[in-house]
């Protein structure tokens, strides 16, 4: 566990503390970011030793600055309550690796990983051989930017020295061995430095306690490891038993008395599998850290995903040994691409050395399949195309070449074009394509039967085209013939656009004191103005005048579709269904309908176990609590199995649940909307409006009336 104050100790406790977060990206520290998402984990499968991961984090931010490429992102986070605010820690040093930024609310989504990554570069081999783990792990922390966790413990003697690296060896492969003879797994702490995180039996006292978790609860049984399963310089050989728990070690460095140590310090190690979706926890732990949940699971933190909000949650687990996760996780294909080019080179060696060449070749032959799989696209191409000596077209020193020999399409796609400017050898015809401010530029030529010469299209006078199009100072006009020989015009001047029908102006559109207008003509002619549209520009908003000679209502005839998000500021009546549209996998798309109260409500669904004392408290969600009236919400319980289970107390915050030990059960909670509570049934007439009326007191005096009429009776 992180060194804390007891301000922080005190308020992670309570498990509704605000968390507060703020992003240092490139030495500027932005407050207006969403909630970090941080994935950490020691182990790439249930159980393990020799891991070697790097953490991710995912967040936004509004800036409109420009963040530089691989730009160092330093996230912070502090408790607070209102009343008492704890210190700064921080929460992980990463890197960006991914970019992209939202047209319209201009943020700048970023995914980063933490400086582990750099791990996967290539182990330098210069320098005297054999060193000690120790040295070795030193100079990797150095080559990685980052000092040493204290905490962190290297062996010494004959048995943990590097006598020579394996040909194209990564700091990744030297670390992942120090860490397997070392019975543990490497990770970044969120300090930046770098740990040897041991595995062994997890705490019971002072194990950290998990204050809630809103989600699923899964807790398997705890099993020992009796064995151990190395694979060294000399072959495979089992250390202990295969009763339980073995773990598979695979390094040149698995001596007998590295092996002996390490069988003494894993065999009898308790491992449970585990899983806490939705936990509320002290954000201070740490991969590693014993915990306690509400489940009574003890057991190491292997790996979490912390969402960083304002109410902090996270998924923590241990997962079943024979759970997998990638074989190479987050390398590139740059990086891979490297590795695999060293090990070709590497063989080709072998081979001029005068070895084994048909053990080579053999080898050489799966490197260069995995390199065909690896390749990206420009590799593909260069690689087809001899580098573009073959057909004519190749990168070289970031540019494209062509030929255009070789050239045979039909549609060349602009969106996949980034070409700057296409342009002829005088200038006069060009095309930009810049991604942001493309055009196409024709100073001369000929358009069909159009003539263009000095930026002007002339057509005989300005009479374009033989349907009565008209293109002239005053404005643009266009006559046509309808089906029932009705004679329609459309006007385009200055002011706005006229549409007639007949000879008789129907419509006219119009700008007018900052602001557009829409008027439709009836048969009174053009001092009427049945229907009007306002847009203001400066107010931002939409105000439509209909009066009582005309139609009250704007009709939709089929349907109405928003291709964007529809926002309505008053209430929303609806005389037939409200209906959610879903996909099906085997029924296409399907109709659902909802669920409606004669009170505003909401609601809240999860699921919990009643501890050995026969009792389970389920807090609310602190959001959710918000939105409801204050202690007026309803429960309802659901057991999974043999007993019984009831609501004993309902509080502001939580509620609790009593019965029988064990007991698994669902909970849906339904509350009235905050300041919408006294509103029931309204009419629709009228702007709905809340009522002061005391149905309690109504209800009373109801139940009096009937009273009095029995005993006259």
């Amino acid at each position: 566990m992180r060194n804390v104050s007891e301000t922080w100790r005190e308020l992670a406790a309570t498990g509704t503390a605000r968390l507060e977060t703020v992003a240092v990206i490139d030495g500027r520290e932005y407050a207006a970011i969403s909630a970090p998402v941080i994935r950490r984990g020691l182990t790439q499968n249930g159980l393990g030793v020799g891991n070697v991961v790097a953490a991710s984090c995912q967040l936004s931010v509004l800036s409109p600055d420009t963040i530089p490429r691989a730009a160092e992102v330093v996230v912070r986070m502090r408790l607070s309550s209102g009343e008492m605010v704890s210190e700064w820690l921080d929460a992980g040093t990463f890197y960006v690796s991914h970019r992209s930024r939202d047209a319209v609310t201009g943020l700048v989504a970023l995914e980063c990983y933490d400086g582990m990554l750099k791990a996967n570069a290539a182990f330098p081999e210069e320098g005297a051989w054999p060193r000690s783990m120790a040295q070795v792990a030193a100079d990797i922390a150095l080559a990685l930017g980052v000092e040493m966790d204290a905490r962190t413990e290297i062996r010494t003697g004959d048995d943990y020295r590097i006598l020579a690296l394996k040909p194209g060896s990564t700091i990744r492969d030297v670390l992942g061995d120090i860490a397997s003879v070392h019975g543990g797994n490497w990770a970044l702490t969120p300090e930046n430095r770098l740990r040897l995180v041991p595995l062994a039996t997890p705490e019971t006292t002072g194990a950290a306690e998990v204050v809630g978790v809103l989600g699923g609860v899964f807790a398997g049984a705890a099993q020992a490891v009796t064995g151990i399963r190395a694979t060294g310089l000399d072959g495979e050989r089992l250390i202990g038993t295969e009763g339980g728990l073995v773990i598979d070690i695979a390094s040149p460095y698995a001596t007998d008395g590295a092996l002996n140590w390490l069988a003494g310090r894993l065999i009898g190690v308790l491992y449970q599998p585990f899983s806490l979706t939705g936990a509320i926890y002290d954000p201070a732990m740490e991969l590693g850290d014993s915990l306690r949940s509400k489940a009574d699971v003890v057991s190491a933190l292997y790996s979490e995903t912390a969402t960083l909000a304002l109410a902090f949650r996270g998924d923590i687990s241990a997962p079943e040994p024979e759970e997998l996760a990638d074989e190479y996780p987050y390398v590139g294909t740059a990086d891979r691409l490297k590795q695999l080019y060293e090990q070709v080179d590497t063989l080709e060696k072998t081979k001029a050395d005068g070895a084994d060449v048909a053990a080579a070749e053999a080898r050489a032959n799966a490197v260069t399949a995995a390199l065909d799989a690896a390749l990206n696209q420009q590799g593909v191409f260069n690689r087809l195309t001899n580098n573009g000596e073959v057909q004519g077209i190749y990168l070289k020193d970031g540019k494209l070449y062509i030929n255009g020999t070789y050239i045979d399409t039909g549609t060349l796609n602009a969106n996949l074009i980034r070409a700057g400017v296409i342009s002829d050898v005088s200038g006069k015809n060009y095309w930009v394509l810049d991604g942001n401010n493309s055009e196409f530029v024709t100073k001369k030529g000929v358009i069909g039967d159009f003539t263009l010469d000095n930026g002007a299209l002339q057509y005989g006078s300005q009479a374009v085209g033989s349907t009565g199009a008209y293109i002239g100072r005053d404005g643009v006009s266009y006559n046509m013939t309808g089906t029932n020989n009705n004679l329609m015009k459309t006007e385009l001047f200055a002011q706005g656009v006229h549409f007639y029908w007949d000879n008789t102006m129907r419509t006219m559109i119009y700008s007018y004191n900052g602001g557009m207008h829409v008027r439709c003509y009836d048969e009174e002619g053009a001092n009427a103005f049945p229907f009007q549209v306002v847009y203001t520009v400066n107010q931002k908003q939409v105000q439509m005048d209909v009066p009582t000679r005309c139609w009250r209502t704007l009709q939709v005839d089929y349907k109405l579709t928003t291709l964007r998000d529809a926002e309505i500021q008053g209430s929303l009546t609806v005389k037939g269904s409200k209906n959610r549209l879903v996909e099906t996998e085997d029924y296409a798309e399907r109709l659902l309908y909802c669920y409606e109260t004669p009170v505003p409500m909401f609601g809240d669904v999860g699921e919990g176990v009643i501890a050995d004392d026969g009792r389970c408290y389920v807090w609310l969600d602190p959001v959710f609590a918000q939105t409801i009236a204050d202690g007026q919400y309803q429960v309802f319980l659901q057991g999974y199995g043999s007993g019984d289970c009831r609501v004993s107390e309902r509080r502001p915050g939580c509620f609790i649940v009593e019965g029988t030990p064990g007991l698994q059960f669902g909970w849906e909670l339904k509350g009235r909307q905050r300041d919408f509570d006294q509103r029931r049934l309204d009419a629709p007439i009228g702007e709905t409006k809340g009522t002061d009326s005391d149905f309690g007191a109504m209800a009373l005096d109801h139940i009096e009336q009937i009273y009095e009429g029995r005993m006259q009776a």
